[in-house]
């Protein structure tokens, strides 16, 4: 009989233990929506704004039920607003907490949606937004201690929420979808329904060569397009979200799940952002929305990740600190080199700044133009432009006044009309990657697009980035530019070349042919040949309209610091080569510091040596031999190349095939032979190798 007793209660302990973990589930989701992201005068204000004008046909006039555009849906302001009352009405901290008369409204509103069965012609809203909205809400009410829907009602509405899977069937999109399947569960208490929610959203944390986080660590969106920030974003949000609500209980994240989610929040995402702030070279077409480098929205979420991920504690609490200007960009930094070859990204970092380059090839999709009204005019985003941070606001909300046609480290015509790359437009280069020693690096582009040829390649050695191109070539008969900068304009521009020094200031616009040193923001810009500069700190203007259809039509003006090379006209065999030394103040600290480099820049051949470390970088655009302080340095195909001591007698090396299709490579330094073996399989090809003879 004792027996069958303890046998009972354990029965009922376990069961009292699975509803207790449902119910602590649904009252961190609800805890969550009370408090994150919420302005709490603004929520009551509103609420009882929406609670007056609901009209007697359960609808608000103001509201267009019946416009679908694609990017924004009209009608889903009247669920956004009963999920305002509902937060108003269930939250502690609320006035209108059991409000009748916010109840009535709500119940009504929600009839209404119930009764409409309101669509949109993008499959987003009706299979992700539209069902988990409704799932928080109806959530949020249950917990509550105040009135409840009626029974016939909340069912109707649960069962709404279980929209069938037309699309979203891989990455970020396919967490999105299941999220209200894991809330239907919840609601229904179905242990079952939970875990096959969770099943799906926790499934994506895995590397793939399809859409999600890649195998370099980097995250691909629309099939393989470089979406860091955006999809990667939402991937952060959704994954946060979720792991952290059921964080602690039997259905929590763990495992190589939990570790493949981390590794790209900590060591990939979290470096992008510069303070408060993120480049604008790691996302796609949301360049076109106001304030959406501003990362500050990302704190809450870091505060949730320390609960998951324990071991990564310092990392969340360093980016909270930077995020919310309690310690400054630099706070925490370590020297960082990667180039991300499963989606043509390279990233630097060091306390001093964060240089960024973005570049497409034959295997990765551009950053997509006017897709659902958005970035219409990014089309030359994906052929090596780059961006350089060091507070983060260099270019915060600059591009409604940015001259497109002059993106930083592009090489385009003047007058050739903006470029677009729609949705699912893939590059064309053949030869775009890079080689890193994990702090150093170089990385190059092959391009032949937008009626320009040229070779182009950067050179990461810390403190420096040198820039060099060549075989610079169009038909045309329009002037061929290379942007060296276009950012906000502070202050002034010191300027100097071989017999004059001067300052540039605002409203200018300036032009020499010279050997020249510029310095801007704290950042020098060398030119140690004669090169056909432009220097302008002229007011440009624009609007966000021109940029997306969602954005205002008021004008914008600032100052713009705009720098770029005139190649002529019909250019054949053009080339250049300069500095970017962040941190420098001294025009004569920066002459000396490009001094301690040799560049080469040859037809087959860039290449770079640092004669204080003794390093080495090259890129070979194909078979090619040069002569580097005495030795003869040789390979017998296409491939970035790196050596760590020349002067040493077994060099330490890495190498990589930004073409992904070589399966060897043999490479000389003076009159050692090396043999190195590449990856071919297409989740490593174009991954550096690191070779060493022991």
């Amino acid at each position: 009989m004792k027996k069958l007793l303890l046998i009972l209660c354990c029965f009922v302990f376990v069961g009292f233990c699975k509803a207790d973990e449902i119910e602590v589930i649904k009252q961190r989701i609800a805890e969550w929506n009370w408090s994150n992201d919420i302005n709490r005068t603004e929520i009551i204000r509103d609420a009882q704004k929406w609670e007056q004008t609901l009209q007697a046909d359960q609808q608000w006039q103001d509201v267009d039920y019946k416009n679908p555009t694609r990017a924004i849906w009209t009608a889903f302001q009247h669920l956004k607003r009963v999920k305002e009352m509902t937060i108003a009405y269930t939250a502690p901290w609320s006035s209108l907490r059991n409000n009748e008369k916010v109840f009535e409204a709500i119940q009504n509103g929600l009839l209404f949606w119930n009764k409409a069965k309101m669509k949109n012609i993008n499959w987003w809203w009706n299979e992700i937004e539209a069902p988990r909205t409704i799932g928080v809400i109806l959530i949020m009410l249950e917990r509550n201690n105040g009135k409840q829907l009626p029974g016939e009602l909340f069912s109707s509405l649960v069962k709404q929420m279980d929209y069938k899977r037309t699309n979203g069937v891989t990455g970020v999109n396919l967490a999105d979808f299941d999220t209200h399947i894991f809330y239907s569960g919840l609601l229904n208490k179905n242990e079952e329904e939970i875990r096959k929610g969770l099943e799906n959203i926790f499934s994506i944390n895995k590397a793939t060569v399809k859409e999600g986080v890649q195998f370099d660590n980097s995250y691909a969106q629309h099939e393989i397009m470089l979406h860091l920030f955006g999809y990667g974003t939402e991937y952060l949000k959704v994954e946060t979200y979720i792991g952290a609500m059921v964080a602690d209980t039997k259905f929590a994240m763990k495992g190589e799940q939990l570790r493949t989610f981390t590794n790209f929040i900590t060591r990939t995402l979290i470096p992008q952002i510069r303070g408060r702030y993120t480049n604008w070279t790691s996302f796609g077409r949301q360049i076109a929305r106001e304030d959406f480098t501003d990362m500050k929205w990302l704190a809450p979420y870091f505060e949730k990740l320390i609960l998951m991920d324990k071991m990564n504690t310092g990392v969340y609490q360093d980016a909270i600190e930077r995020i919310n200007q309690k310690k400054k960009p630099n706070f925490h930094i370590a020297e960082l080199q990667k180039h991300y070859w499963n989606t043509d990204f390279t990233f630097y970092q060091n306390p001093v700044y964060q240089f960024s380059v973005r570049m497409s090839s034959k295997y990765t999709q551009q950053a997509e133009t006017d897709l659902n009204g958005e970035n219409k005019k990014g089309g030359n985003r994906s052929i090596g432009s780059y961006a350089l941070l060091q507070d983060g606001t260099e270019y915060y909300n600059i591009y409604p006044v940015w001259d497109w046609k002059k993106i930083p480290g592009t090489t385009t015509l003047e007058n050739f009309p903006l470029p677009d790359t729609k949705y699912l437009t893939p590059g064309k280069s053949v030869f775009a990657g890079g080689v890193s020693d994990g702090k150093t690096g170089v990385s190059a582009f092959l391009q032949d697009q937008f009626e320009v040829k040229a070779q182009k390649s950067w050179f990461m050695f810390g403190r420096e980035v040198v820039c060099v191109g060549s075989q610079i070539s169009t038909d045309k008969d329009d002037e061929v530019l290379t942007t060296v900068e276009q950012n906000f304009f502070k202050d002034k521009v010191i300027y100097r070349n071989s017999v004059d020094k001067y300052e540039v200031k605002g409203g200018q616009l300036v032009n020499s042919n010279d050997q020249q040193i510029l310095l801007h923001r704290n950042t020098a810009y060398i030119f140690p040949e004669k090169t056909n500069l432009t220097i302008s700190s002229q007011i440009q203007k624009g609007t966000w309209k021109e940029l997306t259809e969602l954005g205002s039509t008021e004008e914008k003006k600032s100052a713009v610091f705009k720098l770029w090379i005139n190649h002529g006209k019909k250019v054949n065999n053009g080339s250049y080569q300069y500095f970017i030394v962040p941190g420098i103040r001294n025009v004569n600290r920066a002459k000396k510091m490009a001094a301690d480099f040799t560049i080469w820049n040859q037809k087959d051949v860039h290449a770079v040596y640092q004669k204080s470390s003794k390093k080495l970088m090259l890129v070979f655009f194909r078979s090619a031999e040069i002569d580097v302080m005495g030795q003869v340095i040789k390979a017998d195909r296409a491939c970035t190349f790196l050596i760590e001591n020349l002067e040493a007698q077994s060099p330490e090396v890495f190498v990589s095939d930004p073409s992904r299709k070589e399966k060897e490579v043999n490479l000389g330094i003076g009159k050692e032979n090396i043999h190195i073996n590449l990856p071919t399989d297409r989740a490593f090809a174009g991954s550096s190798v690191h070779y060493k003879n022991k």
